[in-house]
């Protein structure tokens, strides 16, 4: 699947014009269906269908675990989940932000940001986990060595999870930080990954919907290479996450919690 394409683009650099060629990413919508009805369209980067659909219900709340889905199938840019009878698919589609939209490559809606500021509703992470600094420095290294496509274009986010040794468990990328962090979280989930014995690295900033997924998985530790927001800081607080920004170098800002980074 092409997820790159190359355009003529006109370069303006030292006061002269010239025409190149120039790599851009491409995009597309999977649409994902539950029980015969749309939740959510999601404008993302083609490829990892089955991961971004998997982690957008579960970090969104409408599926609970992988043991919930009685049938999965994907096919024209739609996934659609069958759930196990007597789940109450039409009351967590309704408290879900973003049942039936489309969403977008940029930030959550605004009665998602209400809701969910504080944490509301959302379990805390209750992982005494901890990592060493020099892990965490060493795991945003190799998100930037192993975003290719970023390398390439300049046009995605990353994410990956990590263990408490810095060993890679899974890297995406996405034209939206959500999306990748999706993806990262679904394909844990497939594989069963022990979220609470785990760290999430990202490069997009933290805002509340980005501390909230992680905050459904139970993943303790969230850095980014980005800021944090005041939104993303408060749900990291209500929830227990030890949220990091401008992971970079040997520098970090840790935000919320700070007992579970060893120095």
């Amino acid at each position: 699947m092409e997820r790159i394409e190359s355009i003529k683009i006109t370069r303006l650099e030292g006061g002269r014009a010239s025409e190149i060629k120039d790599k851009v990413v491409k995009e597309n919508i999977l649409v994902i269906r539950v029980n015969g009805r749309q939740v959510v369209g999601l404008i993302y980067l083609p490829g990892e269908e089955k991961e971004l659909a998997f982690g957008h219900l579960f970090t969104s709340g409408i599926m609970e675990n992988v043991h919930e889905v009685q049938d999965y199938s994907y096919s024209n840019n739609t996934a659609n989940f069958k759930l196990k009878d007597g789940i109450d698919i039409e009351d967590r589609i309704a408290s879900c932000i973003t049942g039936g939209r489309l969403v977008t490559t940029s930030c959550g809606p605004p009665d998602y940001f209400v809701q969910l500021k504080q944490g509301a509703g959302i379990p805390k992470v209750s992982s005494e986990f901890r990592v060493r600094s020099e892990t965490i420095f060493s795991a945003v290294r190799t998100v930037s060595k192993c975003a290719m496509i970023f390398r390439e274009t300049g046009g995605t986010h990353a994410a990956a999870l990590f263990t408490g040794e810095g060993d890679l468990i899974y890297l995406s990328e996405d034209v939206g930080r959500h999306n990748a962090v999706d993806k990262v979280i679904g394909a844990s989930l497939l594989s069963s990954v022990q979220f609470e014995r785990s760290f999430l690295v990202s490069t997009g900033r933290q805002t509340v919907d980005m501390v909230i997924k992680a905050a459904r998985a139970g993943i303790p530790i969230v850095a980014s290479i980005s800021a944090a927001t005041s939104s993303g800081v408060s749900a990291a607080e209500s929830t227990n996450i030890t949220l990091i920004g401008f992971a970079r170098g040997r520098r970090m800002n840790i935000y919320t919690h700070p007992q579970r980074v060893l120095v």
